[in-house]
């Protein structure tokens, strides 16, 4: 009787906080072929400090839908989750119409490739003269830098249609929110999650790019030192989606309030540390959905990263002639 009491009240206190979310979206993710890492720290580059985030979770594709292989690239998204429970709060978003034009639909998604990393080391000394220097001290000296002509001349994946917002539909929703408030159930302390929830989102998400690009510094000076391109130097093509997955009452106010299950957060890190992954575009959009969503969203992304795998298989040709570019100035 003790025992079961005991149990029971052990129990109580797990539910309160988001732990079991977690392990449940965890064992969920793993269970649909994803790599899931848990409890992973970043440093915040603000405050000095190694911070936490709940999971991070990637599915890497090398195949299109019909099997045929587009080796030596990598299609990997990956989903930076942070898992919240309230019983004390109600999160409630000011949700307004995305204006129906073309820059509201083409920003929202953070990506890296190797188009990308090498025109941007290429550029910025000419375009942003700070920037390079901190990129400088950021990933050290590198060799392989294309003229300048040669530079503009090439197309990232954004740029070619692939790693574009447009390709996840959670991304091309018609109703964004810039702002939120969370009311108590009861008479609670205010305390406003929702920042410091986006704030440490977007950090791990901007840490995770960073990690990428870490690697194709990497993966550069090899080619740099041997004079060649090895056969396992892989091209890679990297989504970085972050999500926050709610379990608790989850409203939007547009004149009037509504229970809804998903809603596109515009969020902004203001702090110098932290300038947009894809500058000059903005942050990438912040997907906050409740549990039930996240199991359906998660299928949905999974047949639109499939979609993008086709992408890069129908660009193969002008993947294949950037990359050939790169590789001659780098083995220089």
């Amino acid at each position: 009787m003790v025992e079961d009491e005991e149990r029971a009240f052990v129990e109580r206190e797990l539910q309160k906080s988001g732990f079991p979310l977690e392990i449940e979206l965890s064992s969920f993710l793993e269970g649909r072929k994803w790599l899931v890492s848990s409890s992973v720290f970043y440093l915040d580059l603000d405050s000095g400090i190694q911070r936490e985030i709940d999971l991070i979770a990637s599915k890497t594709l090398t195949s299109d839908s019909d099997g045929n292989e587009f080796d030596p690239y990598h299609l990997r998204l990956t989903l930076i989750l942070q898992c919240k429970k309230s019983t004390k709060w109600r999160w409630v978003f000011y949700t307004r119409p995305r204006v129906d034009n073309v820059s509201e639909f083409e920003t929202g998604l953070a990506y890296t490739d190797f188009v990308d990393f090498f025109r941007t080391r290429s550029l910025l000394p000419y375009l942003f003269p700070s920037l390079a220097i901190r990129h400088e001290l950021q990933y050290g000296p590198l060799k392989a830098i294309l003229p300048p002509t040669v530079a503009r001349s090439l197309k990232d994946t954004r740029q070619l249609g692939i790693a574009h917002p447009k390709n996840l539909r959670c991304l091309m929703v018609r109703m964004k929110s810039r702002s939120y408030e969370e009311i108590p159930k009861k008479d609670v302390p205010k305390d406003m999650k929702i920042y410091e929830v986006a704030t440490n989102l977007l950090k791990a998400t901007y840490d995770e790019v960073d990690l990428s690009r870490r690697l194709m510094v990497m993966t550069a000076e090899i080619m740099s030192k041997q004079q060649s391109v090895p056969r396992e130097v892989k091209w890679p093509i990297n989504l970085f989606l972050p999500i926050v997955v709610f379990d608790g009452g989850l409203w939007k106010w547009d004149k009037r309030a509504e229970k809804i299950d998903e809603v596109l957060l515009q969020s902004i890190l203001w702090s110098p540390n932290y300038p947009p992954p894809n500058y000059p575009l903005p942050y990438p959009f912040i997907c906050v959905v409740k549990k039930e969503r996240f199991l359906s969203l998660v299928v949905e992304i999974e047949q639109d990263l499939q979609k993008i795998a086709d992408l890069v298989s129908a660009n193969l040709d002008s993947l294949n002639r950037q990359r050939g570019i790169i590789e001659e100035t780098a083995i220089r």
